[in-house]
């Protein structure tokens, strides 16, 4: 029986002991957590100002594809005004286009597949 205390304390002060490290732990998780917020933080700033100049690269690329059309058509002999009507339809088309994907690319969104798990879903 004294044994048994024997052992049963010694888990005690084994158990009291680790306290300290699991607090230690629990603080340099917390820590790590917050560095990595930080440094995600960051990297979602600099993302977004990518984002912003390549999306202006990429009109300045568009405009001159057009604008190298225009001159391959002005070559042709076409008037100006049917070069302009033509880039216009061509610009529309794909809006249009680019619409219809986002459309369908939007619905993934909403977690179709969750929602109609959960009995939430509008189309049952």
């Amino acid at each position: 029986m004294a044994k048994q205390k024997s052992n049963l304390g010694k888990s005690i002060i084994k158990i009291i002991m680790a306290i300290p490290s699991i607090f230690n732990f629990i603080h340099h998780l917390t820590s790590l957590v917050g560095m990595e917020a930080r440094l995600a933080g960051r990297s979602l700033i600099i993302l977004v100002m990518l984002s912003i100049v390549g999306g202006i690269l990429l009109a300045a690329i568009w405009i001159c594809v057009l604008a190298m059309f225009y001159i391959y058509l002005i070559a042709w002999h076409w008037s100006p005004l049917q070069i302009l009507a033509l880039i216009t339809v061509l610009n529309i088309v794909l809006l249009f286009i680019i619409g219809w994907v986002m459309s369908k690319f939007k619905r993934n969104l909403t977690f179709p597949e969750t929602r109609r798990q959960l009995g939430m879903d509008e189309r049952d």
